[in-house]
């Protein structure tokens, strides 16, 4: 049988995405505090951690379809980029929307990360949908595969933010207790 272009580095990437899931699911037990509720700020920040790592899952298989259906690699990668920036382009106006409602209640700490995120979201579109477009890519694995590693990287800087909104100090937790000098 004939293997797929990059289907070991897929499966690579499909572990990694798994793990990142495993983390989210630890870090959200564990740094929720007893008597608090879940702010709309941490379940937001939950919810991109565990959709970015779910998303890149998905988007680490999703080639291993149509490549088994015997379509041509061509559009296997067409494809699967094309799928990948419409989910993409779509999040960025969900996740948009969520952000403006939270940040006009005051309800959001930064917008700086949020922009960062933005920008990478919009370059992987921008990527994905020229390879799925044959604009200055040949609906290749090397494209698919920069799409892969831009979510990983989103999904990396969700977990760091998730972490920061879960353990982020208050002027209480800061003070250090007598004696502790």
């Amino acid at each position: 049988m004939i293997a797929m272009e990059g289907s070991d580095v897929l499966l690579g990437i499909t572990e990694v995405s798994i793990a990142f899931a495993g983390f989210t699911s630890i870090v959200g037990v564990l740094g929720h505090r007893e008597g608090e509720g879940w702010g709309p700020e941490y379940r937001l920040r939950l919810w991109l951690m565990i959709e970015s790592s779910l998303a890149t899952l998905f988007f680490s298989l999703l080639p291993f379809v149509p490549f088994h259906f015997a379509f041509t690699e061509t559009v296997v990668w067409a494809s699967a980029s094309a799928i990948m920036a419409i989910f993409l382009f779509i999040h960025l106006i969900i996740v948009g929307s969520r952000l403006r409602v939270l940040y006009r209640q005051r309800q959001w700490s930064t917008q700086r990360f949020e922009s960062l995120n933005g920008g990478l979201i919009l370059l992987t579109v921008v990527v994905q949908s020229m390879n799925a477009l044959a604009v200055g890519f040949d609906r290749s694995f090397g494209p698919y595969l920069l799409g892969l590693i831009l979510l990983l990287a989103l999904a990396s800087m969700h977990f760091v933010a998730l972490l920061v909104a879960v353990y982020r100090l208050t002027p209480d937790d800061a003070q250090i207790p007598p004696g502790d000098d």
